[in-house]
């Protein structure tokens, strides 16, 4: 939306209700998943929201897409701009920028649940092979001896593992 302030225009940010009920679904799935479901990962939520059709702007959503949707601050009522240099495109530090009231689509307290579990579910501070790996005690069992971490070896072309 475009507001005229004397001579000048200046462009104001106001929610799209139809995008804002998607923003508003995925945090529900990171938090709750669906009826019947279990809660939704970042994966998850791009591929069903593209096998449904639903686009951002035409756009399809990716995983990176739906990760910075879910960790923008404006959602909450906070717009920054002034964040990056527009010659070098280096981000500013944070005490340089410009904050901006907006209307809130979700809640603080959604928005803090929703980005302390992304960050238990990053894989640089639990590898997805600790997660969804078959040996239980993968990096956790380590050597007594020297330190490294014990794996796991197969026999009889995987029928045994020790």
């Amino acid at each position: 939306m475009v507001e005229q302030r004397g001579e000048k225009q200046k462009k104001v940010l106001e929610i799209n209700p139809a995008e804002a009920a998607a923003v508003r679904t995925m945090f529900a799935w990171v938090l709750r998943g669906e009826p019947g479901q279990a809660p939704m990962g970042i994966k998850m939520i791009a591929a069903t929201l593209n096998s449904r059709g639903i686009s951002l702007r035409g756009r399809p959503f990716s995983v990176g897409l739906v990760h910075r949707l879910l960790t923008r601050e404006s959602y909450v009522g906070r717009h920054y701009f002034n964040m990056v240099n527009s010659r070098t495109r280096e981000r500013k530090p944070a005490s340089e920028w410009i904050s901006l009231p907006v209307p809130p689509i979700v809640s603080e307290e959604d928005f803090a649940k929703v980005g302390a579990i992304l960050s238990a579910r990053n894989p640089r501070v639990t590898p997805p092979r600790v997660v969804s790996g078959t040996t239980l005690l993968t990096g956790l069992a380590t050597c007594g001896w020297c330190g490294g971490g014990l794996t796991i070896r197969t026999g009889k072309s995987g029928r045994y593992r020790y």
